[in-house]
């Protein structure tokens, strides 16, 4: 499975009017926003901190579904809904995988970027 779907990017293209500067500043913006709340996510410290987690992983499940990045809204998805639930199993390991996938839709997104760009 692709890190993001290039159907979802193309109907986000469609919704801003075609405007290729656009999508490549949302794009930029995702990531700078998206490196942070992984990094928030990454911090040990706040790994026990539900309404962190609760917030950082809704704001990344929220964007990823824009960029079509399923997987990682799925992650996400999962660290909300258990924050919820106050009853995260296995924080860190969830975190992990986001960050990973985090990892592949930045590449994807970035190759889109400079598609964009040319």
């Amino acid at each position: 499975m692709a890190a993001v779907d290039e159907k979802t990017l193309a109907q986000l293209l469609e919704l801003i009017g075609g405007d290729k500067g656009s999508l490549i500043e949302l794009i930029e913006s995702f990531l700078f926003e998206g490196s942070k709340l992984i990094a928030q996510l990454q911090e040990p410290d706040n790994q026990s901190d539900l309404e962190l987690l609760r917030r950082a992983s809704h704001t990344m499940r929220s964007s990823a579904l824009d960029f079509g990045a399923s997987t990682l809204a799925e992650l996400c998805a999962t660290l909300e809904s258990q924050s919820n639930q106050e009853s995260v199993d296995d924080v860190s390991s969830q975190v992990s995988r986001i960050g990973a996938e985090f990892d592949l839709a930045k590449k994807a997104l970035g190759k889109v970027a400079a598609n964009l760009r040319r």
